[in-house]
């Protein structure tokens, strides 16, 4: 998927080239991910050698060929604009590189969800904006080598920070990262952790605000759900789940819906009410 992105990036900005402005929000969400993995400017002509060489390999072109060279060319016009926008996301992070943290409580959320807490007196964890994701670093007997995931921020403390799992055996590598965490990690344990980015946050607006969400992606909606809550705003959640076993984060999402008579909160089982659809939503 990353290295999809990628590829779309560059294309993206090969075709428009004269005008990059227009493909900044194709170039965003890698350059979050860029820097929650830690690539740095020094490692961009590495990813520009092995570019240039696989586009040799599907086109059979010569390294001096014209469109070879064209494309080295617009590879550094390219590079320069992550590595600039990189470099204003890297200077907006509470930290650089990993760190490890104490979990201090995992909690069965769902059936297949566990929320981890982490603590920490060195950063104000408060400061995250709701959306925003961390990144974990992960070595195991299990894996051949340092595995890095990206998990969704369900709320942030002054010396708090938790994060949620889905325990995923349905991807390529049936989860290897969610399974240790899962199964391995305990209470007590360290974790190291990349500060959080991303560029999926909560708008600075005075709208009102509806969240619709699923299973895990209901994830980075808690924070937001009680972010807007907080401010006032006319603030609705929608969120639609199996049946109450994979219901995760109900206990947060009553807790904002008790504290705000702003906030509503509706939740929408498929084993009870069936698929939700445009009838249901067009109370909203």
């Amino acid at each position: 998927m990353q290295s999809s992105a990628l590829a779309q990036a560059v294309m993206a900005a090969a075709v428009n080239i004269d005008n990059l402005s227009v493909i900044k929000p194709v170039i965003m969400p890698v350059a979050y991910k860029h820097c929650a993995l830690q690539v740095y400017a020094e490692h961009y002509p590495i990813v520009g050698k092995n570019l240039l060489k696989a586009i040799q390999d599907v086109t059979g072109l010569e390294e001096n060929d014209p469109v070879i060279q064209a494309w080295a060319k617009a590879y550094g016009v390219i590079a320069d604009v992550f590595i600039q926008i990189e470099k204003e996301i890297y200077d907006q992070m509470m930290w650089i590189g990993f760190k490890p943290f104490k979990i201090t409580n995992i909690k069965q959320e769902s059936e297949d969800i566990k929320s981890f807490t982490v603590e920490t007196e060195e950063y104000d964890f408060s400061e995250f904006t709701p959306g925003q994701y961390i990144t974990v670093d992960v070595s195991s007997d299990k894996l051949p080598y340092r595995a890095k995931r990206h998990y969704s921020i369900v709320s942030g403390e002054k010396n708090h920070l938790t994060f949620g799992v889905k325990r995923d055996v349905t991807t390529e590598h049936e989860g290897e990262v969610s399974t240790i965490l899962h199964d391995e990690i305990k209470e007590g344990d360290m974790i190291n952790l990349a500060a959080p980015v991303g560029g999926f946050v909560l708008e600075n607006t005075t709208e009102p605000q509806l969240f619709l969400g699923s299973g895990i992606g209901v994830t980075p909606l808690v924070a937001m759900y009680e972010a807007a809550s907080a401010k006032g705003l006319d603030t609705q959640m929608v969120q639609v789940a199996e049946n109450e076993q994979h219901l995760p984060f109900k206990d947060n999402f009553n807790s904002i819906a008790s504290h705000h008579d702003n906030a509503k909160l509706y939740t929408h089982l498929k084993d009870k009410q069936g698929y939700i659809g445009a009838e249901e939503l067009q109370v909203f």
